[in-house]
């Protein structure tokens, strides 16, 4: 007989409960897969827990037999989808980015920040990639470039749902104050926000206070304004780091450079909201960043690129060039003293006109910065 303080000397009991019902626990009937040999041992065993024993352990068996199945099954459907993602990443050298599909972006690990907000140096897996030259998810997936009529559609909807959204709250307030048994005469905050709809009477229409999404649907705007061309996360995004009409879009001043570098300097590189808002030029975190390592981080040269820079960058192009997508990020490492922009403009002036037209087309040249 089988006791509470029998073990199997690792510390595992397997005392069986008198109630316990193997059929209520699992779906099948263990005697109906046992085989006769089997179904002879059991049948000849005269102890009844050690009985329920056997056939509790086929039983195990069995369930571990069908996890180890399914295991299969999924290890071999998540083989599949790699190998589907190598032929993308093959097709995308031959074919136009924007004509692929993928959600493959979401793979790509986020990484971490110490406590003075810098990045975590690479680990060994990015080294690894890196060493063998592997395509990061990040190198292929494009998101849409925002046309000229995409952008006013996007600043017409937000004001007019804005102003909508605004008034319906307002008459909203409105009504709670009036069932509260409050009149218009004796209140002046009825008649305030009275007033507040009088303006929209005389068909004036305010524009959303900058980084908010106040009274603002944004799924509304992505679904039946822009017909879900952006997400509504695209679109807040853009809204607020560029479209906003309240957004300073005008060149940088000499005073501007002046105290955006003494900011930097004083934040040590980190939190640019901060450093945005402390410019107090209506600039956006990601103007104020993109500006600074653009233009101001280092010295740039202003003359005629040479014949050596010329090579480099008819080489580059053609390592990095992936369907009609360019990687400028990646080649503007190559030079320490060039602008993205210069060498997106040398492209178009020297390349288009060089015996690498085969490679570029000049029609389908994006810049993406």
């Amino acid at each position: 007989m089988i006791s509470d303080e029998d073990d199997d000397g690792d510390g595992y009991n397997f005392e069986i409960p008198e109630l316990l019902n193997i059929k209520s626990v699992y779906k099948y009937d263990p005697l109906a897969s046992l085989r006769p040999e089997e179904k002879l041992v059991i049948d000849s065993c005269h102890d009844l827990d050690l009985k329920k024993l056997l056939l509790l352990n086929r039983t195990r068996r069995l369930h571990l037999i069908k996890l180890y199945k399914k295991l299969k099954d999924l290890l071999i459907e998540c083989k599949q989808n790699i190998i589907e993602k190598h032929e993308l990443v093959k097709k995308a050298k031959n074919m136009k980015l924007q004509q692929i599909y993928s959600k493959s972006w979401r793979l790509g690990a986020p990484y971490f920040k110490d406590t003075q907000y810098y990045f975590s140096p690479l680990n060994v897996d990015t080294l690894r990639k890196k060493e063998n030259n592997e395509l990061s998810v990040y190198d292929f997936v494009m998101t849409q470039k925002w046309s000229s009529t995409d952008c006013e559609k996007m600043v017409s909807s937000v004001t007019f749902n804005y102003n909508l959204n605004l008034q319906m709250a307002i008459k909203k307030e409105i009504a709670t104050l009036t069932r509260n048994g409050i009149t218009n005469g004796d209140n002046e905050q009825i008649r305030e926000l009275q007033r507040q709809l009088e303006r929209f009477d005389d068909n004036k229409t305010e524009w959303p206070p900058l980084n908010s999404d106040e009274h603002i649907d944004w799924e509304r705007i992505s679904e039946k304004f822009l017909n879900t061309k952006y997400s509504a996360f695209e679109c807040r995004s853009f809204w607020h780091m560029y479209l906003h009409p309240k957004i300073n879009k005008n060149q940088w001043t000499a005073k501007e450079d002046s105290n955006l570098k003494q900011l930097v300097t004083k934040y040590r590189f980190q939190n640019w909201s901060e450093i945005s808002e402390s410019l107090g030029s209506k600039r956006t975190c990601l103007q104020v960043c993109k500006h600074y390592f653009t233009d101001l981080h280092r010295h740039f040269k202003v003359g005629s690129f040479t014949q050596e820079e010329d090579d480099l960058l008819i080489s580059l192009i053609r390592k990095y060039q992936m369907g009609n997508h360019i990687p400028w990020a990646k080649i503007v490492k190559h030079f320490k003293d060039r602008k993205r922009t210069q060498l997106y403009q040398r492209s178009l002036e020297y390349v288009s006109g060089y015996s690498c037209r085969s490679y570029i087309n000049m029609r389908l040249l994006h810049f993406y910065i």
